[in-house]
């Protein structure tokens, strides 16, 4: 193939010798530069570590000058700003790099393919394959690692895309060709198939040349046969056959596959009805890799929920745990894994399906994949991070998708995707692809949103039980709770069990806790320095306490602080607080009506379980409310809801005479939210 697209300013070409083009014609670069620019181009649009830069070939004595000389090229080629340089690494922008155009084509062209626009695809297939002006990526720049890697994969998705296109030109020559010697053929027919022949003959040429340069790829002998056939007749088809049969005993010592026989056999009959599809893999095991982490303690108080989880998982293909921050979600999901969900439904849905499961049985069972997408930035990311997790190969030009459907196949898999709730659109495209392409598989999603998707059962996971009383318990008493259960026993493990005499406190802390999972564990941790009643005093006062003495412990669990702000970064950043959740700003944009002295009504209830503050966390370290910068006056507690109506003749009240800006201590002061501060805030003081 000829460069036939014409060079545009400001681009990154990478198929071929590495260059920048800018308006002028390339822009020259030292080889240091060239060879970060290939680095980045390869990875266009995404952030390269600084690991990942050194492992490529990357000299990190000379990154800074490579750098700033990169930088320096970019601005004459008419792409300043292209680079950028971020704390976890550097980052080109991607829609400068031909390589990710040719990405972007040839993934357009399979589709049209797939859908038989070959026409279409072939049009495709030729602008992408015209991008290359070599048949060597990168040429010229030593790479090793994972950017070796890549070179090597493109150089063979061009190879597999050329096949491709000679067998969509094949295939429309084959059914002219047919079309033209039916019985009754107009004059277009007969036309289109004498079209047909000289379309077989220049692909017949080009294929010979391409058997030269890789003999041992059978596919392509295929298609030479073909297109020998077609242009030539029977007489070439049997010496192309012939020749197969000779090079491949002379260098691997066997036959051609069984395709290329049948075919040889079908063109000594002059019957080539259709050219045959490339071959698939046989249907194999998926492989057991990311499976679900081994926990460390014993699940309490979960088992009618497991239950359910195995209920929804047997009538459902797409099961999704929804709670707050520290409810425990993931340590669920990893319990529900392994617990036999597999359905004889799904393998009695299809005659196929149903074999190809009975022998998955027979073999070693359901397999069970665990992604943890924490580290994942954008929806868009989704595909890609569950295909690395899985160690599913990505070539250039194929959606990752299609990877984990050709991985999974019609076997029975649980894939568990943890940490859904900043991936909502992400995670609910993923599982509506998979699901409608893998007819054996589950999704079990944990998220502090419903992923929206259709079919899909919503598990709330709510707080463990709590005693139904503070005081009067006894530490058998406290044992058969699930909440207090659990700190008895993380207390224990940590080597201090907890006395008789603190069973009330014990109680009283899993009350204050909200029955929060996390929080009573973090609380357990403390037990080894401080007593329960100490324990209880000191997060009225100080939420600091229940941080996690673990260092390996992930940051979102390492204290119930970034529990609740993760669980706050999901609402938009315009929400103002309230002493009972959180509420959305046009409720904050309501004017605010006079309060009369007196008590303040009670709040509306918060209006979602995942997304509300603890109690003990809306607490002020008194317990009274908003402290207020006027005069020594305590406020309570401010609220954006609109209190009810009030007599039209005014009482006496106060009244800010200006915009007020306290600190609501209903909001963390780290978070930093906006203040929670209507136009007019009426309290009565005390």
């Amino acid at each position: 193939m000829t460069d036939g697209l014409r060079v545009r300013p400001g681009q990154v070409r990478l198929l071929g010798a590495v260059e920048l083009a800018g308006p002028g014609g390339p822009v020259p670069l030292a080889t240091g530069a060239r060879r970060l620019l290939a680095v980045l181009g390869l990875r266009g649009g995404e952030i390269v570590g600084w690991a990942q830069l050194s492992a490529a070939g990357i000299d990190p004595v000379a990154l800074d000058r490579d750098s700033a000389a990169l930088a320096g090229g970019l601005a004459r080629g008419g792409l300043r700003g292209a680079l950028q340089t971020r704390a976890a690494g550097m980052r080109l922008a991607g829609r400068y790099v031909d390589v990710l155009r040719y990405h972007d084509e040839l993934r357009r062209a399979r589709s049209r393919r797939t859908a038989g626009d070959l026409p279409g695809a072939v049009t495709l297939y030729d602008r992408a394959l015209a991008r290359w002006r070599s048949d060597t990526p990168l040429d010229g720049i030593a790479l090793t690692g994972w950017a070796a890697a890549e070179a090597k994969r493109l150089r063979e998705s061009r190879t597999r895309a050329r096949e491709e296109r000679w067998d969509c030109v094949l295939r429309t020559a084959a059914a002219a060709v047919r079309a033209s010697g039916a019985p009754v053929a107009d004059r277009a027919a007969v036309r289109a198939g004498i079209d047909a022949t000289k379309a077989a003959e220049v692909a017949a040429s080009e294929l010979e040349a391409g058997v030269v340069r890789h003999p041992l790829r059978e596919r392509r002998w295929e298609l030479l046969l073909t297109a020998t056939l077609l242009s030539r007749g029977r007489a070439a088809a049997r010496s192309v056959y012939e020749r197969a049969l000779q090079t491949f005993a002379d260098q691997l010592g066997v036959e051609p596959g069984e395709r290329l026989r049948a075919l040889a056999a079908a063109a000594e009959r002059g019957d080539i009805a259709e050219l045959p599809a490339p071959a698939r893999p046989q249907p194999r095991m998926p492989r057991r890799v990311a499976a679900p982490p081994v926990p460390l303690t014993s699940l309490l108080g979960r088992d009618a929920l497991l239950d359910d989880i195995d209920v929804r998982l047997a009538g459902h293909r797409l099961v999704t745990l929804v709670g707050p921050g520290g409810a425990g979600k993931t340590r669920l999901a990893i319990a529900a894994a392994g617990r036999p969900w597999a359905s004889a439904s799904v393998a009695a849905a299809t005659d196929e399906a149903g074999a190809l499961l009975g022998e998955q049985a027979s073999a070693g069972g359901p397999v069970a994949w665990f992604v943890d997408l924490t580290v994942v930035d954008r929806p868009g990311k989704v595909p890609a991070a569950v295909a690395e997790t899985l160690g599913l190969r990505q070539d250039p030009g194929l959606d990752p998708v299609d990877a984990i459907a050709e991985e999974i196949g019609a076997h029975e898999v649980l894939l568990v995707l943890d940490n859904c709730e900043h991936l909502v659109a992400g995670c609910g495209e993923l599982a509506r692809q998979l699901l409608a392409r893998c007819p054996g598989l589950r999704i079990l999603a944990t998220s502090r949103a419903p992923l929206r998707a259709d079919d899909e059962a919503i598990v709330p996971v709510p707080p463990l039980p709590l005693p139904t009383a503070v005081a009067g318990h006894t530490l058998a008493d406290l044992a058969t709770h699930a909440a207090t259960r659990l700190f008895l026993e993380r207390a224990q493990a940590r080597g201090r069990p907890v006395p008789e005499g603190s069973a009330d406190a014990v109680a009283q802390l899993c009350v204050e806790l909200d029955g929060l999972p996390l929080a009573i564990e973090l609380a357990a941790a403390r037990t080894p320095l401080l007593s329960v009643p100490e324990i209880v005093a000191r997060i009225r006062t100080d939420q600091r306490l229940l941080h996690s003495p673990d260092p390996t412990t992930p940051p979102r669990h390492r204290t119930v602080a970034a529990a609740v702000e993760s669980s706050l970064e999901q609402l938009p950043r315009t929400c103002r607080c309230s002493s009972t959740g959180w509420r959305s700003s046009r409720a904050a944009s309501t004017p605010a009506r006079p309060m009369p002295c007196g008590p303040v009504p009670a709040p509306t209830p918060p209006r979602s379980t995942s997304l509300s503050t603890p109690r003990w966390w809306r607490k002020t370290p008194a317990g009274t409310g908003c402290s207020c910068p006027s005069a020594g006056t305590r406020w309570p507690a401010c609220t954006l809801t609109r209190p009810p109506p009030v007599p039209r003749t005014p009482p006496t009240t106060c009244a800010w005479p200006r915009r007020p800006t306290p600190t609501c201590a209903a909001t963390p002061r780290r978070l930093g939210w906006p203040a929670c501060a209507p136009t007019r805030q009426t309290c009565a003081p005390r």
